[in-house]
């Protein structure tokens, strides 16, 4: 069987927790667009497995999520069959002073998570500047990485003070970490694009999806698309479907090894370290981010 790219989105929120619309809207939303699967991922609950059935739609499957949110720490659950309820109460998911143990939380989330048989990605690490990369490191294997969240309080770019969540990533991958980086809407409102997966899934069940997740058979965005995409240790070759953009190759440490304007790019990887990786960018802004290569 022919594996499928499936555009879909690992991170939105309903009025089940903080999320300014119904799960019927956010659903019609996401189908509207041409999304072929949607997690729902509220704080601390899942939808209900009724309500959950009444929302499928025959061209996109909707699936459970969690995002376990302890105080400003956050780390999504997907295919999660049970909720997961936090020893940190915190006052609120908005919380600032996780004062301790940033990186046992991730942890124990993580373990949590997987002991169902789900996928764990942890969410936007400059959400109120909790997360850094020596927590994650000292959080161990946890898989999953969002790099791009469209939330407008994240942080995606960091500071003077605090990295940007793509030189995390860097660091993480330098560091010998195999980490593959997610961009997601993080959606409490449903007017306007932010960031998704194109993933490379035998079908659209979602074990599929997730095994796709799990072995980084996707890339993720927030506006561009591949056209064509083929990677080995040796090389990588793409196209992309949006015209032309500012396409790099990236290597240890976030250093920009080649640059290249245009459509399409072939890189040759002889040199290029440990990992590579591609981001494009275009004039307005929108970015593709292609999952790290290891050599």
């Amino acid at each position: 069987m022919a594996r499928r790219w499936l555009k879909g989105n690992t991170h939105t929120h309903t009025q089940y927790s903080d999320g300014d619309s119904p799960p019927e809207v956010a659903v019609d939303w996401y189908e509207a667009h041409g999304y072929d699967f949607l997690f729902l991922t509220d704080h601390n609950v899942l939808i209900p497995d009724d309500h959950l059935a009444k929302l499928q739609r025959p061209s996109m499957p909707v699936w459970q999520g969690e995002e376990v949110t302890m105080a400003a720490v956050h780390v999504n659950g997907l295919g999660v069959s049970t909720q997961i309820v936090p020893p940190w109460p915190g006052r609120s998911m908005y919380e600032a002073e996780v004062t301790h143990s940033h990186d046992h939380r991730v942890r124990w989330a993580v373990e949590q998570i997987l002991a169902q048989g789900a996928v764990a990605h942890v969410n936007h690490p400059n959400y109120l500047f909790t997360l850094t990369a020596d927590d994650l490191m000292a959080a161990g294997e946890f898989g999953l990485l969002e790099i791009a969240n469209g939330h407008p309080g994240v942080n995606n770019q960091g500071n003077d003070t605090y990295d940007a969540t793509e030189v995390i990533w860097d660091k993480l991958l330098t560091a010998g970490g195999q980490i593959w980086g997610v961009a997601s809407d993080d959606a409490h409102h449903f007017q306007t694009w932010r960031g998704w997966l194109q993933v490379e899934a035998d079908s659209a069940r979602v074990g599929d999806v997730l095994d796709a997740l799990r072995g980084g058979r996707f890339y993720c965005s927030s506006g561009l698309a591949l056209g064509g995409y083929e990677a080995s240790s040796a090389e990588i070759s793409l196209e992309l479907a949006d015209g032309a953009a500012t396409i790099e190759l990236i290597g240890p440490g976030g250093t920009v090894l080649e640059t290249i304007s245009g459509e399409r790019a072939h890189f040759r990887l002889s040199a290029a370290g440990a990992y590579a990786r591609v981001r494009a960018t275009a004039a307005n802004g929108r970015q593709l981010w292609t999952q790290p290569v290891f050599r």
